[in-house]
């Protein structure tokens, strides 16, 4: 089972947000974007080792109002907020310090 939540539009996104004390979301495109691809076990396997971070994910193809909405020119592309407030973001990332970084926001 999935510990990463796919949201599709502007509400579901506000919602998890809003309800949530730390949310990092990962904007990408998975059909055609090879980085994004293999960012994304790293990515579960973050989801499944942070406690209190909730992990959700955003296919920018599906969600072209969210896309807007944040001005995604390039994935993948990281955002993590705190009590509903952007606090970082990671931008074309590898994978190799993604959990040490999520877990830096998490604890600031």
């Amino acid at each position: 089972m999935s510990s990463v939540e796919t949201v599709v539009t502007d509400a579901e996104l506000h919602e998890v947000v809003a309800n949530n004390s730390v949310v990092v979301v990962d904007f990408s495109a998975p059909g055609w974007c090879v980085p994004c691809r293999r960012l994304a076990p790293h990515f579960e396997s973050a989801a499944q080792r942070l406690a209190g971070v909730k992990f959700v994910e955003v296919d920018i193809d599906k969600s072209e109002s969210i896309r807007k909405a944040y001005d995604i020119m390039s994935v993948p592309y990281l955002v993590a907020f705190k009590e509903g407030d952007v606090v970082g973001e990671v931008k074309g990332r590898t994978a190799l310090a993604l959990v040490a970084e999520i877990q830096a926001i998490a604890n600031s």
